[in-house]
């Protein structure tokens, strides 16, 4: 996804959630930008943040929300590392291979 299609999905996002067609998102823009933008707003946009974008904020991310700019980061850090473990675990979920033995095999009969 790229920077363009992140401020796309944001900027509806933002119309919806604020009711005004008018808001065009720009990287600098932050709480004191929009009318309204409070803390309560805030943790709205939050939560359909990490539900349109399929993952979950830490505490840590959202301590450091300052601006649209960070929100979008944070979207994609997360898809960044989604895609990661994604790869990871498809490593991980392939069928091993027989491990091969050296030499000749024992037979597992004594004589």
């Amino acid at each position: 996804m790229t920077d363009a299609e992140i401020y796309e999905s944001l900027t509806k996002l933002f119309r919806e959630h604020f009711a005004d067609n008018r808001i065009t998102l720009k990287p600098g823009m932050t709480s004191r930008d929009i009318a309204g933008w409070n803390s309560l707003k805030m943790i709205g946009i939050i939560m359909a943040v990490e539900q349109q974008f399929d993952f979950q904020m830490s505490s840590g991310e959202i301590d450091r929300l300052r601006s649209v700019a960070d929100i979008v980061a944070v979207i994609k850090n997360n898809r960044r590392s989604k895609t990661v473990r994604g790869a990871a675990e498809k490593r991980r979920s392939r069928p091993s291979r027989p491990q091969r033995t050296r030499g000749r095999r024992r037979s597992s009969a004594r004589n």
